[in-house]
């Protein structure tokens, strides 16, 4: 009897050691392997889901400016206006066979004040706070703009892409082609394009490197 209580201790240990040893290894495993490895989401409802996957090809990029500090980035409403914003390109994009991405920068100095500040309006597939106007995704999207910068901002990009390949390269996505397709300044025209319906200028989508229908590039390493 005691053989066998110590038995089933050494396999509880081993059962323990694998499972802690499993966890550990997914913690160190490369990125595109853990992307390999997530499932696709789509939106649930009215909400919209970050994807969780590798891009390449055409994609349609929803960038949203705006911050703690700013009233018209915290009026009631906002966060509904840009969740309808989200689910309406990506639904474009798909529509197309277009990968989607959703980009949330806060301009706000203090980087927790602003990650609070996107919390409220729901999933992105990549965030950044900080810096003010010398935010490094702001100045990335935002370019040599000549208006006076304002928030909220909407912007709607599409461009071709160069899928990361783990294997032979490029080992980090590259950006062949990039056009700005809409760019929404201040409340009032956010509220007034999605009354609308979101619509997007036709004639610029034909301006694709890649024909409509391209399909996402998944070049993660088998395992």
């Amino acid at each position: 009897m005691l053989n066998g209580r110590i038995k089933s201790l050494a396999v509880l240990a081993i059962g323990g050691f694998m499972v802690m040893f499993g966890v550990t290894a997914m913690g160190h495993m490369p990125t595109a392997i853990v992307s390999a490895l997530t499932p696709w989401r789509k939106p649930v409802g009215d909400r919209y889901s970050p994807s969780y996957r590798r891009g390449g090809g055409d994609e349609l990029v929803m960038v949203y400016l705006g911050a703690a500090s700013c009233g018209w980035s915290n009026a009631e409403g906002m966060p509904e206006l840009i969740e309808k914003i989200k689910l309406a390109l990506h639904a474009e994009a798909t529509a197309r066979g277009w990968a989607f991405e959703s980009v949330g920068i806060a301009l706000d100095w203090n980087v927790e004040a602003g990650l609070s500040h996107l919390r409220k309006f729901g999933g992105f597939d990549e965030v950044s706070a900080g810096r003010n106007w010398d935010n490094s995704l702001a100045v990335r999207y935002l370019g040599a703009v000549e208006e006076l910068p304002a928030t909220p901002q909407i912007i709607a990009i599409h461009r071709v892409v160069t899928a990361a390949n783990m294997r032979d390269g490029p080992f980090v996505l590259q950006s062949d082609s990039e056009e700005v397709l809409v760019r929404m300044s201040g409340g009032v025209e956010i509220k007034r394009w999605v009354r609308n319906g979101v619509p997007l200028p036709a004639g610029l989508l034909l301006h694709s490197a890649i024909k409509p229908q391209s399909k996402v590039v998944d070049n993660a390493p088998s395992r």
